[in-house]
């Protein structure tokens, strides 16, 4: 607990130094002052006086400090009033102590004389005694701009907040599950809720896979649960940007009402933004302590990292685009170029939008290592833009926020390599079907658990630079017997890193090579299950979806110590070589109990197969006459009847009087008909608590 509450500290604990107060007496008595003739140029608009002139003025200076003195009798807010005058000054590099102030205010008390309107005109060359009348309108009208300001931040706050409660109230029930096993709902409200929340995704059966709209626009839908979330999120944003405004006209700072309102909207629409940014941040991390606190998945979290950038993109785009209308509308763009945060603004606004649309599935799946590349180094040079644009006006404890989040991160994950050994030696062989299995000795502060999985830096210095840099996630095996310290990797070669390393195997002539690689891990680890689990674990894999699934029935039947469950897995494969490199995983399921279905969807191949007389669905045995291991094999030439499949396991598990816990993992296609079908497979009068557990390989 004490490191989650150093990381939420790194969230929230630097964001209240977040802005340079505004002093509303010191507004109050420079906007007084500034109505009489002080022989000085000024501009129209908000800040844009000739403090270089004012600043210079004796008469001038006397004016305000005297203002301000005679406006608060407490020191502190006298101070705050001076030290924003000082502010003023140092625009225009006029610097001014308060030593000096003091000495302005005592040499005032002899020079003070009413104002008259001959000062609006005539230049005043004496101390002016405040028209307390005026400074308090003054101060009324700051004060509701003040309030204006601070109802921005309360709101970016509030965006902050709905998300802390999103993950409290998953950390609760995640909590009690794992320690007391208390269910909240009833069987019948649990299955209701999984079938028309939790399961299904928003449209039809696209989940992981790619909808395309018009036949060219890409689509990626979520479960329903998710999409609530979300959508929560995203009318509370829209809320917040319109509600809460208090400035009344006339007012110093605003010739119109829309300017007043621009003005605000711009102000609100900034600071939500920017109060996002820690979330992005968070979410999108590696080393985010709540996932096994909340057991929300990684793609989940990546979801709504997604999602809090792209509404934090809006917000800033919204900001960007009514101060581009503001400047054209007030002197021209070219007036506002000449300053600095300008320029670091539209730069800031450039990269949230490049990081956007470069982050989209499509572009990602087709160019994954550039994505990574381009994707790190533009969340830097955002973060540079970012604190420039700010640094004139506060609220950089957000963008801080951020660097203490991503520095929290990849110290995390130094340490991590650091402490699996740094440099290791891996093994590397080819076990056919485009698939490698990879061996390496486990660390000794590594604990293996179901749903564990480590990033691994590939080393060479005949590929290129980048390589080296870049980091996959594989699901981590733990070598099946008792005896063996050793972690197995099996991952399917695609392109960029995995296609070289399958090149090289091809290259050495050998069954296997020695590989150097980095070790980043574990991650996918959860709070332990205390509570006893009582429930019927089938797993359902399609290729190599076997790593992911295996590790929940390899964990289940370690700790199993009652013989009142069964557990089975289906593993879906259209080449039956699979079995050979997966063999000594598979055999290990059956010695302990576990019946394992081989489903074979490929075409005939020249090997005796037994049959039974049908074989036209999933109840059509079959075994290999030289089979490697002793197991079923239903021999069907086509897709398996998922429908028919999960109808049955909950027959059975009903039967036994048993829950049911469906854990499956293959490519995006399957992954999403299976979660419709277990969806659809539901009803009203199923009798025990039917549940999907998705193993994913698509962030």
């Amino acid at each position: 607990m004490k490191v989650l509450s150093v990381l939420w500290f790194l969230v929230t604990g630097l964001s209240p130094f977040v802005a340079a107060e505004e002093s509303l007496l010191g507004s109050a008595c420079l906007y007084s002052g500034q109505q009489f003739n002080w022989g000085c140029s000024s501009r129209e608009g908000h800040h844009h006086s000739d403090y270089g002139c004012l600043c210079a003025n004796i008469n001038w200076l006397q004016t305000v400090t005297y203002c301000i003195h005679s406006g608060s009798t407490n020191e502190h807010t006298v101070d705050d009033g001076l030290k924003y005058i000082a502010e003023a000054c140092i625009r225009d590099e006029v610097i001014i102590t308060m030593d000096q102030f003091a000495s302005y205010y005592e040499n005032a008390t002899h020079y003070l004389r009413d104002s008259t309107p001959d000062d609006l005109v005539h230049v005043v060359n004496t101390t002016l005694r405040s028209n307390q009348t005026d400074v308090n309108w003054y101060y009324k009208k700051f004060e509701q701009y003040s309030l204006d300001i601070k109802r921005s931040e309360w709101f970016g706050w509030g965006l902050v907040f709905y998300w802390v409660m999103i993950i409290t109230v998953a950390t609760v029930l995640n909590l009690n599950e794992k320690l007391f096993g208390f269910k909240w709902l009833s069987t019948k409200k649990n299955n209701l809720f999984n079938k028309h929340i939790v399961i299904p995704s928003v449209y039809k059966h696209y989940h992981e896979k790619t909808f395309y709209l018009f036949k060219f626009i890409p689509l990626n839908f979520p479960n329903r649960l998710n999409s609530i979330v979300i959508t929560v999120f995203v009318i509370l944003c829209m809320i917040s940007v319109g509600v809460g405004y208090c400035v009344t006209l006339p007012h110093p700072y605003f010739s119109s009402r829309w300017e007043a309102n621009i003005t605000l909207v711009s102000y609100r629409t900034d600071l939500m933004s920017v109060s996002i940014f820690p979330l992005i941040y968070l979410f999108g991390l590696r080393n985010n302590i709540f996932l096994p606190l909340t057991g929300i998945p990684f793609s989940t979290f990546n979801y709504y990292h997604r999602w809090c950038a792209y509404v934090s993109t809006v917000l800033a785009f919204i900001h960007s685009i009514i101060w581009t209308v503001y400047a054209i509308k007030n002197g021209g763009l070219a007036r506002f170029e000449e300053e600095a945060y300008w320029g670091w603004g539209v730069a800031a606004t450039v990269f949230m939008v490049i990081l956007l649309f470069q982050s989209e599935k499509v572009l990602r799946d087709y160019m994954y290592e550039f994505f990574l590349v381009v994707h790190k180094i533009l969340n830097v040079v955002f973060i540079v833009a970012m604190n420039y644009h700010l640094a004139p006006f506060g609220w950089r404890g957000w963008v801080w926020s951020m660097v203490a989040i991503w520095g929290f991160d990849r110290a995390m994950r130094i340490g991590r390599i650091i402490a699996n050994g740094g440099v290791l030696t891996a093994n590397l062989k080819d076990v056919g079907n485009d698939v490698i299995k990879l061996t390496v000795k486990k660390p000794k502060y590594m604990r293996y658990h179901a749903g564990t999985y480590a990033y691994f830096y590939f080393l060479s210095i005949t590929d290129a630079w980048f390589y080296s840099f870049q980091s996959h996630p594989f699901t981590v095996l733990k070598d099946p017997e008792e005896d063996c310290d050793k972690l197995v990797i099996y991952f399917r070669v695609h392109k960029g890193i995995t296609r070289k390393i399958l090149a090289r195997l091809m290259k050495s002539g050998q069954d296997s090579i020695s590989c150097k690689i980095l070790l980043e891990g574990p991650y996918g680890m959860q709070i332990p299950q205390v509570a006893q689990v009582k429930k019927n674990i089938v797993g359902v894999a399609g290729g190599i979806g076997i790593s992911a699934v295996y590790p929940h029935l390899y964990h289940q039947l370690r700790n199993q110590t009652s013989d009142a469950f069964h557990h089975k897995l289906y593993w879906i494969i259209n080449d039956l070589n699979s079995l050979t490199w997966f063999k000594k995983e598979l055999q290990w399921l059956r010695d302990k109990g576990c019946e394992v279905i081989i489903v074979f969807t490929g075409a005939k191949q020249e090997t005796t197969i037994i049959c039974t007389s049908s074989t036209n669905s999933l109840s059509s045995s079959c075994s290999l006459e030289k089979n490697p291991i002793d197991v079923n094999v239903h021999y069907l030439h086509k897709r398996p009847d998922l429908e028919e499949l999960v109808q049955k396991e909950i027959g059975e598990s009903e039967a036994a009087s048993n829950d049911v816990a469906f854990v499956s993992c293959g490519s995006s296609p399957f992954n999403d008909q299976f979660r419709y079908t277990v969806g659809k497979c539901i009803q009203r009068t199923t009798a025990i608590n039917v549940e999907l557990q998705e193993e994913s390989y698509v962030w």
